[in-house]
């Protein structure tokens, strides 16, 4: 079966947010849970560029707003100022409440706060967002981490199983981000241990197969087996000079020649 995963994160039309999909282990889970868990990279830097951008917009209405306000507050006090009437600039200065029944400034100073407002709430939802898809991508290492550490160290169930709280401990504790770099070094201790393991293994086994010695069978031996071309009740140490010095191979070798066997 074909590999899912790129289409149903990028085709919404077809993969609707709420549509229930099944997981490789059974659990059932929405596509928008499933793609805020797996958004690609490239796809979630993409969306941050259009949520800083809309960010930008929202800043600089907000800055706008400010100058314009400014400016209509100092050509009031300016106007004031050259008629030599008193200013108008109340002495604890403008509160809210001054602004906004003002004719001319209130429309001013409610599309700035609305503004403002929209601008903190698209940066809380950015935060959120961050949050969320860093969180996920946490979890989803940690889980991963946690699978090759037990695979590793405690396949049988009788080793050290994984602890996800000391890891994440140990991880703040010295202030790595980066969860793998962070694994190596709390697994080290681990790693030279299971090491050390497999090698004392290894040299057992060694050991077993060096100590191995062929089995003898119960009974009596036989005796070498009776050399060929020997006389009949004759034996190598009963032959007499005479015999040896008749034997064709020993003939052979006193005139130099190869003997038979080696022809």
């Amino acid at each position: 079966m074909a590999d899912l995963t790129y289409e149903i994160l990028t085709n919404r039309e077809k993969y609707p947010d709420d549509r229930k999909i099944v997981l490789g282990d059974g659990e059932e889970v929405t596509v928008k849970q499933f793609r805020d868990a797996l958004m690609p990279k490239s796809d979630f830097t993409k969306q941050t560029e259009t949520w800083a951008k809309k960010e930008r917009e929202l800043q600089q209405t907000v800055e706008g707003l400010n100058g314009r306000l400014a400016a209509e507050i100092q050509a009031r006090e300016a106007a004031a100022a050259a008629s030599g009437k008193p200013p108008e600039k109340p002495a604890g200065g403008y509160t809210e409440e001054d602004l906004l029944a003002d004719p001319v400034l209130g429309p001013i100073v409610k599309r700035l706060n609305d503004a403002t407002s929209s601008l903190k709430a698209h940066e809380d939802r950015i935060k959120m967002h961050e949050d969320t898809w860093m969180r996920n991508q946490y979890t989803a290492q940690l889980a991963d981490i946690g699978k090759r550490h037990n695979a590793r160290f405690n396949a049988d169930g009788k080793g050290q199983a994984f602890d996800q709280k000391a890891f994440l401990d140990y991880a703040l504790s010295n202030q790595i981000s980066n969860l793998e770099v962070a694994y190596q070094a709390f697994s080290r201790g681990d790693e030279v241990a299971a090491s050390v393991k497999e090698a004392e293994a290894r040299g057992v086994e060694r050991g077993k197969q060096a100590a191995k010695v062929p089995v003898v069978p119960f009974g009596r031996r036989s005796g070498p087996t009776r050399p060929e071309g020997l006389p009949e009740g004759k034996t190598l140490d009963t032959l007499t000079d005479e015999e040896v010095a008749a034997d064709p191979d020993m003939q052979r070798a006193m005139a130099g020649e190869a003997p038979e066997f080696e022809r």
